[in-house]
C-alpha cells in the first residue's frame, strides 16, 4: 500500500487586469498583486490570473449574478479566466453601484480543493455618471462696469 500524503491547492498569487468600456479610451489597468476585490466600471471586463502552489488539475468561476460555473484556463500552477461585467439587471435598477461576489475553486491532481474554495471575494460594479459642471467665482460686478463674457450667456 502506498499514502500519499500532499497539500491541498491553495492561490499564492492574484492579478487583475481591467479592460474598461471602449468609450473610456484608455488602456488596460493592472493590478499585479490584487487580493482579489473587483472595483469596476460597468461594461468592463476583467481578467483574473492566478497562480497556485501546485500544478492544478482543475480551476472555476462561480460569481454570485450568473448561473453556473466557468472553468478557467489552465497551463501548470498557473489559472485564467474572464469575467464581463455587463448584465443587463444593473442597467434597469436606479442604484449607483452594485455589490456581487465571485467564488474561485482550485483543483490539485488527486482531486483535493482548495481550503477556502467557499471563500467570497467582493465585486463592486459603479454605473457611469455624466460629468458635472459647477461656475464659481463669477463677479457680482454690473455689466455695464466689467462686462463679462458668461454674465451674457448665463442671463
Amino acid at each position: 500500500m502506498t499514502a500519499v500524503v500532499t497539500e491541498r491547492p491553495r492561490l499564492v498569487k492574484m492579478s487583475l487586469e481591467y479592460e474598461l468600456p471602449e468609450y473610456v479610451r484608455r488602456a488596460p489597468v493592472v493590478q499585479p498583486n490584487s487580493d482579489g476585490s473587483i472595483r469596476a466600471l460597468f461594461g468592463s471586463t476583467v481578467v483574473i490570473s492566478i497562480e497556485a502552489n501546485k500544478n492544478l488539475a482543475g480551476a472555476s468561476l462561480k460569481t454570485s449574478f450568473k448561473k453556473g460555473t466557468e472553468t478557467l484556463s489552465l497551463g501548470g500552477r498557473f489559472a485564467r479566466g474572464i469575467l464581463r461585467l455587463d448584465q443587463r439587471q444593473w442597467l434597469a435598477d436606479g442604484a449607483d453601484s452594485f455589490k456581487e461576489t465571485y467564488r474561485l475553486q482550485l483543483q490539485d491532481e488527486y482531486g483535493f480543493a482548495n481550503a477556502d474554495a467557499d471563500r467570497d471575494f467582493a465585486i463592486e460594479i459603479v454605473k457611469d455618471a455624466p460629468p458635472t459642471v459647477t461656475i464659481t467665482g463669477i463677479p457680482h460686478r454690473s455689466s455695464d462696469e466689467e462686462p463679462h463674457i458668461l454674465e451674457d450667456n448665463l442671463a
